[in-house]
C-alpha cells in the first residue's frame, strides 16, 4: 500500500520516512500487524502540530506495551498475488511474521518481532532479468526487493507514568537494472537503519 506524499505517518508518534529517507512514499505492509495496538486518525491541515508533509492529515500507528496475557506469541503467512501474478515461491508477494511478548508484572513488558517481505517483481511488458537482447525490454516493470525488519521493545508503567525503550531494524536488498546487457548487469543494493527510540 503506498500512502500520498502529503499526509504524514508516525508510528508511536515519531514520523516513519520511505526506505529513501525522505516523503512519505511508505510501503506499509513492512509493519507487523500483530504489534499494532490501534490506528489514530486525524483529518485535515496539521503542518502547524505535526511539521512538514501532515497537509491533508495524519495516521499514528501506536504499537502494543502491555499485554493482560502473560506470553503472547503471534505467527502469520501471508501471500499476495501481483496483477494476476502468482507462484508460491517464484511470483508474487510473500510475507512472514513472527511476534512475542511477555508480561514480567503489573508494570515490566516486553516483545521482540520479525517480519520478512519478500517482493518477486511485476515484468508487465519486460522479459526479466535474464532476457539478453538489446531492445530495452530486459528488467521489471516494478524492481524485486526483499525486506527483513526486526523490533525489541521493553516497557515499564506505573499509574499514569510510562517509559519504554524502542529498538528497530531494517535491512533491504532490492534489484536495480537498466534495460540494457551489460557485463555486470544486476547490482543489488543493501540499505539498513538502526533506530532507537526512547518516549516520556
Amino acid at each position: 500500500m503506498k500512502v500520498a506524499q502529503y499526509f504524514k505517518i508516525l508510528v508511536d508518534n515519531i514520523p516513519l520516512v520511505n526506505e529513501g529517507g525522505v516523503g512519505n512514499n511508505t510501503d506499509l505492509s513492512q509493519i507487523n500487524l500483530n504489534d499494532i495496538d490501534h490506528i489514530e486518525i486525524v483529518e485535515g491541515s496539521m503542518g502547524v502540530s505535526y511539521g512538514a508533509n501532515a497537509v491533508s492529515g495524519v495516521l499514528n500507528i501506536i504499537t502494543k506495551k502491555s499485554s493482560k496475557y502473560k506470553w503472547n506469541i503471534h505467527a502469520s503467512v501471508q501471500e499476495e498475488t501481483v496483477s494476476n501474478v502468482y507462484a508460491l515461491f517464484d511470483k508474487g508477494r510473500h510475507i512472514q511474521s513472527l511476534r512475542a511478548s511477555h508480561t514480567f508484572s503489573k508494570n515490566w513488558f516486553v516483545s521482540a518481532g520479525i517480519n520478512r517481505n519478500e517482493f518477486q517483481g511485476y515484468l508487465g511488458d519486460r522479459k526479466g532479468k535474464n532476457y539478453l537482447e538489446n531492445d530495452k525490454t530486459r528488467g521489471y516493470t516494478w524492481l524485486p526487493k526483499e525486506q527483513l525488519n526486526g523490533n525489541a521493545l521493553i516497557s515499564y508503567q506505573k499509574d499514569r507514568f510510562r517509559i519504554f525503550y524502542k529498538f528497530e531494524f531494517l535491512d533491504e536488498m532490492w534489484i536495480i537494472n537498466t534495460g540494457y546487457v551489460q557485463h555486470l548487469y544486476i547490482l543489488l543494493v543493501l540499505h539498513w537503519e538502526l533506530i532507537a527510540i526512547v518516549k516520556i
